[in-house]
C-alpha cells in the first residue's frame, strides 16, 4: 500500500503518535465566566457563608446536590447569565452571586450522579442515526460484559464528556429565590439555571476528578492495543475508536452551539482545539485502517461461507457486522452531504470513515462549511 502521497502527509502508518487532544475536555474561554480557584469561593471572599442546599438536574432522573454560599464581587467576575438567542438577540438574566462550597461533599455526590445517570446520558444516543444506536447498543452491551475492556471506559468517557457540555438547572425547593423563565424567546425559558460561578466548578469536578485518570488509563490501553494489534481484540478496538470518534462528533456540535449563544464569530467555541480533536481522529482513523487493518470485517462479503469459516466471529457477530453494513449502505446520501460540506459536527461524518475501502485523511485544516 502506498502512503507516499500529499494527502497522507504527516501520518506514518507504522508509528504510533497519538495526541491526546481527543481527550480534551474544552477549556476556560469554553466558560463565559472568571474561573475560581478550587477551594470555596466563600473562603475565597473571606466571610462565613449561609449554606443553601440545592438539586441540581440535566435530564430526567436522579439530580445533583450541591451546596451554595453567597461571595462578595471582584473585579472580573462574571455573575450575571447571558446568551444569544435564535434570533441573535442578547439577553441578560440577574443572577444572585452565589458559588460552590463544601467542595468535598459535592465530589463524593457528582461521583455517585454520574453514575446513576451514566445510562441515561447514553440512552440519548437513540435519537442519532440507526447505525450509530446500534453500534452504540452493542458497546455498551460489550462494556457491560467486559468491565475492564477498553470500551467499558471509552463508553464511560462519552457519558461523562456529554455531563460537562449539559447545562445544568435548579430543580428542587430551593431556588435561590428564583422562578422560571416564562419568556418563550430567552435561552433559558422553562426553567432555572444556575449562577455563572456555580456553573463552572461542577465542570471542574467531573474532569479533574474522573475524566482525567480515566483519559489516562484509556490512552495507555489504547496505545498498546494498536500498537500490538491482536485480532481477537477486534471488536474491543471498534467500540471504543467509533465511541470516540462519535464523541468527537458531539463534542464538535456543542462547541459550534456555544460560539454560537455567545456571539463569538467562529464555528467553534475553541478553533484551535477543535483543530487539535481532527487530526487526532485522523490519526486514530489512519491506525484503524493502515496498522491493523480494522476495515476489513466491515468490508467483507458475509454471505460467503469462507468469509464465515475464516473469521472468528460468532453468528451474532456476524449478523451485527451485516446489520452494520446494510445501515450504513442506507446512509449513503447523508454521508456524502455531510463529507462534501465539511459537517465535522454531524454524525456519521468521522464514524463512516471507518468503513471506508480506500480511506483518505482529507484537509489538515478546518473547512467552513457549506451552507444548505
Amino acid at each position: 500500500m502506498n502512503f507516499a502521497t500529499s494527502d497522507l502527509a504527516g501520518f506514518d502508518p507504522t508509528g504510533f503518535s497519538f495526541d491526546p487532544a481527543i481527550f480534551s475536555f474544552g477549556s476556560p474561554e469554553e466558560n463565559p465566566v472568571a474561573l475560581l480557584p478550587a477551594e470555596d469561593s466563600s473562603i475565597r471572599h473571606g466571610i462565613e457563608p449561609e449554606v443553601r442546599t440545592l438539586q441540581l438536574g440535566q435530564i430526567p432522573g436522579p439530580t445533583l446536590e450541591v451546596y451554595v454560599a453567597k461571595f462578595q464581587k471582584q473585579p472580573g467576575d462574571k455573575v450575571d447569565c447571558r446568551a444569544l438567542n435564535e434570533d441573535g438577540k442578547e439577553y441578560v438574566l440577574k443572577m444572585p452571586h452565589y458559588g460552590l462550597t463544601k467542595l468535598e461533599r459535592t465530589r463524593k455526590n457528582m461521583k455517585t450522579y454520574i453514575r446513576q445517570t451514566r445510562n441515561s446520558y447514553l440512552s440519548e444516543l437513540r435519537f442519532a442515526t440507526d447505525i450509530t444506536w446500534l453500534t452504540a447498543q452493542r458497546a455498551i452491551s460489550y462494556a457491560a460484559q467486559h468491565p475492564d475492556s477498553m470500551t467499558s471506559m471509552a463508553v464511560d468517557m462519552w457519558a461523562y464528556c456529554r455531563v460537562i457540555e449539559k447545562e445544568w438547572k435548579i430543580c428542587g425547593d430551593d431556588t435561590l429565590d428564583l422562578d422560571p423563565i416564562t419568556d418563550p424567546k430567552s435561552p433559558w425559558y422553562g426553567f432555572i439555571p444556575i449562577t455563572p460561578a456555580m456553573d463552572v466548578q461542577p465542570d471542574q469536578i467531573v474532569i479533574r476528578d474522573v475524566l482525567q485518570p480515566l483519559r489516562t488509563k484509556l490512552l495507555a490501553r489504547l496505545q498498546d492495543s494498536i500498537q500490538n494489534y491482536q485480532p481477537d481484540n477486534w471488536f474491543d478496538c471498534y467500540f471504543t475508536i467509533f465511541m470516540l470518534l462519535n464523541h468527537i462528533e458531539q463534542a464538535a456540535a456543542h462547541g459550534n452551539r456555544f460560539s454560537k449563544i455567545n456571539g463569538l464569530g467562529r464555528r467553534y467555541s475553541d478553533m484551535k482545539l477543535a483543530e487539535a480533536w481532527f487530526h487526532t481522529t485522523r490519526i486514530l482513523l489512519s491506525r484503524f485502517h493502515f496498522v491493523s487493518n480494522g476495515s476489513a470485517p466491515l468490508r467483507l462479503d458475509w454471505g460467503k461461507a469462507g468469509n464465515v469459516r475464516f473469521a472468528n466471529f460468532s453468528d451474532d457477530e456476524i449478523k451485527f457486522l451485516r446489520d452494520s453494513q446494510a445501515l450504513m449502505a442506507k446512509k449513503r446520501a447523508h454521508v456524502e452531504e455531510v463529507k462534501s460540506k465539511h459537517k465535522y459536527e454531524h454524525d456519521l461524518y468521522w464514524t463512516h470513515q471507518l468503513f471506508s475501502e480506500k480511506w483518505e485523511p482529507g484537509l489538515p485544516h478546518i473547512v467552513d462549511e457549506i451552507p444548505d
